[in-house]
């Protein structure tokens, strides 16, 4: 299995994206992650991670993480996914999920 190439920590890397998911913002952190794996996808999906996401919060969140550790074949656990936004870090972690789907992107 794979480790995240981008860093938990980077908000500075995704300027101004940062912005969208302020927080604490379950709802920005959804449509990041609609964005992300719309971005993913080539086009395909990301409404219905969008809508999961907010109305279900941290176990939405989650689940689409994992949608992207599948892909990526990234190793974790879906449990602590959910933990870690529970605890508020969705921030950072939906824009790392950003800036790791961008990376792989740019080197296709």
């Amino acid at each position: 299995m794979n480790q995240w190439k981008a860093e938990l920590i980077g908000c500075t890397n995704a300027f101004p994206t940062c912005w969208v998911v302020f927080p604490g913002n379950w709802i920005g952190s959804a449509f990041l992650q609609g964005l992300t794996i719309y971005e993913m996808n080539e086009g395909n999906g990301g409404i219905k991670e969008c809508l999961l996401g907010t109305f279900t919060g941290c176990f939405g969140l989650a689940i689409n993480r994992q949608k992207i550790r599948q892909k990526y074949e990234i190793a974790g656990s879906c449990v602590i996914d959910c933990l870690l936004y529970s605890l508020g870090c969705n921030c950072c972690l939906s824009l790392q999920e950003f800036r790791e789907v961008r990376m792989h992107i740019a080197k296709v």
